[in-house]
């Protein structure tokens, strides 16, 4: 009973001692590279770790907090492709429908050749831009006008190259064929499902308060405000904020394809540019981990902004993070990936 007794102690002091570790290093990335925000890591469908480090707002001394509101920026791209994938599964879309079958007006030189394919996998070819909207003009209209005017770096397929204006152009696409603004789409068809009720959009008219404020590092240490973009035409591309429990939601909604069927996941991952390399995919990215598997991570970074989350099949490994500040966060995930597989 005892030798079982010391067993039982032994076991639980490992436990505590890793979730330490994962503290220690959240911490340590706080010290040493200014990174700020929360972070859940989860194996085998528990969470293991949920924390925050630094500050939501500066001025007033707030300190993000695990359930914290951020601005995620390039992952809203990976609920756009969940979204368009859905529409495919039901069959709705098809991968290599032309996006002027759906908007007409875009049947112009190489926008004609322009499939969701390309959209999705960021090789429409099309030179990102930001939407100028006129008075009276609605969303669409504005964006469609600059998809108009957008000049190609290559031809489509050729090449992949960032494109925030093609994810806003395929949230608009759902909205046309479906008759449903984009948020309420999304509500229906994920947030709702996941019972995911922190997560909504820049642009709602309710929730413009309670979230961090974005930051930037100065030069030599220190962080000052930074000023956020316009994304209010930036429905689809960067206009989401959430949680990280929300995201973990989300990763898990994927996981047990409550949104997709694995097919339709693998599609998402398997894809491949012109040039035969894999590239971004559908709104995720194949990276190579330290121990040679791979790891599907969602997100990125932008202005006063980074978001990733990591998923690893093959461990039964997530890890969230969540910044207010717009740094790559990729070096922590690596890290904590490592910790957490010899949990």
């Amino acid at each position: 009973m005892g030798e079982l007794l010391c067993f039982s102690l032994a076991y639980m002091n490992v436990g505590l001692a890793q979730d330490a570790s994962i503290e220690y290093t959240v911490q340590k990335f706080n010290q040493e590279k200014a990174f700020q925000g929360s972070v859940l890591v989860s194996k085998q469908s528990k969470i293991i770790y949920r924390g925050a480090v630094g500050h939501a707002d500066i001025e007033k001394q707030l300190d993000n907090k695990s359930n914290s509101k951020y601005l995620i920026g390039p992952l809203t791209k990976s609920f756009t492709a969940v979204m368009t994938l859905q529409g495919i599964e039901y069959g709705e879309l098809t991968v290599l429908e032309s996006i002027d079958s759906q908007f007409p007006e875009l049947k112009l030189n190489n926008l004609s050749a322009v499939t969701l394919h390309h959209l999705l996998s960021n090789t429409s070819g099309i030179r990102d831009f930001v939407p100028k909207q006129k008075k009276n003009q609605t969303a669409t209209d504005a964006l469609l006008a600059g998809i108009r005017k957008a000049k190609f770096d290559s031809l489509p397929g050729a090449r992949e190259r960032n494109c925030n204006a093609c994810y806003m152009l395929l949230a608009h696409l759902l909205e046309h064929k479906t008759q449903t603004p984009f948020n309420e789409l999304l509500k229906t068809l994920i947030l709702t499902p996941l019972n995911m009720k922190n997560t909504y959009s820049y642009t709602d008219p309710d929730k413009k308060t309670g979230r961090s404020l974005s930051y930037q590092n100065k030069l030599f240490g220190g962080l000052i405000p930074k000023e956020e973009p316009n994304l209010h035409l930036a429905t689809g591309a960067l206009d989401l904020i959430s949680t990280v429990d929300d995201l973990y939601l989300f990763a898990s909604g994927l996981i047990n394809e409550q949104l997709l069927s694995n097919t339709m996941q693998t599609s998402m991952w398997n894809v491949m540019t012109g040039s035969g390399e894999f590239g971004l995919a559908y709104g995720v990215r194949l990276v190579e981990m330290p121990d040679g598997s791979k790891a599907q991570v969602f997100g990125g970074e932008m202005t006063g902004a980074s978001a990733v989350i990591l998923r690893s099949d093959i461990h039964q490994i997530v890890i969230v993070i969540l910044s207010n500040v717009g740094d790559p966060v990729m070096d922590l995930a690596m890290e904590l990936f490592t910790l957490t597989q010899t949990r």
